[in-house]
């Protein structure tokens, strides 16, 4: 069964809030994390993101190419002169500060690291997708990256090259990989939304436990978009 992709979906309304609203804010309470930078398009139709971005103080913006994203990411890094740059999605509202701070973590104090993620091997939800790297290996992946896929998903470059970048993972001890928490569709947001009158009210800076015991609660909700087929690359 087919479904409708979201448009603008970053500035879609989850319980009040422009959904990337909701990211920023997770994003900030990542433990290791120092500065939260939105890297978008300069295409028009970005200009509802950034009128709104703009009166929400400290969120620096970097706008660079729109299919380039690899190069967007790179002069990112370079305004903010960033030593580790880790990668989150503006379509994913639910991810969760105390799982990304454990690939921070690996990549900061096991520096023998290149790239480090919780997707190379999924036991997390999709939706809770966090990687880290070094500038030097973004850098050279900006340098190196010829095809246009690994320009427009910024990170395959790296880890398709275990032989030459050092590949660190972070996994779960459950594996809840079946659990799409991600938006991309009427049935995503769906689910985010009831996600999220569930716990905001009660537990505002919900994290992963929370998130679990709620779809264990409630284990009709998974079906919801279980059907959604992931665009792009698929990892």
């Amino acid at each position: 069964m087919g479904s409708t992709r979201l448009p603008a979906k970053v500035m879609t309304e989850i319980h009040g809030k422009p959904m990337i609203g909701h990211v920023i804010d997770r994003a900030r309470r990542i433990s290791g994390v120092d500065e939260v930078v939105v890297a978008t398009s300069r295409h028009d139709r970005e200009e509802p993101l950034v009128q709104y971005l703009s009166g929400k103080n400290g969120v620096p913006i970097f706008r660079g190419s729109e299919t380039d994203v690899l190069a967007r990411y790179r002069a990112a890094a370079e305004q903010a002169d960033a030593d580790i740059v880790v990668r989150l999605t503006a379509d994913c509202p639910l991810l969760c500060p105390d799982v990304s701070a454990r690939v921070v973590e690996t990549i900061v104090t096991e520096p023998v690291y290149d790239y480090v993620s919780n997707t190379l091997t999924r036991t997390f939800p999709r939706g809770l997708d966090t990687e880290a790297m070094t500038v030097q290996a973004l850098a050279l992946a900006h340098r190196e990256a010829a095809m246009a896929a690994e320009r427009e998903h910024v990170t395959p470059f790296l880890w398709r090259r275990p032989e030459r970048f050092r590949l660190g993972e972070v996994m779960d001890d459950t594996d809840r990989s079946h659990w799409r928490l991600t938006v991309d569709t009427p049935e995503d947001l769906d689910l985010v939304s009831k996600i999220y009158s569930a716990l905001l009210s009660s537990c505002p800076a919900f994290e992963y436990p929370e998130l679990v015991a709620c779809l264990q609660d409630h284990p009709e909700w998974a079906e919801i978009n279980r059907h959604v087929v992931q665009s792009g690359i698929v990892t």
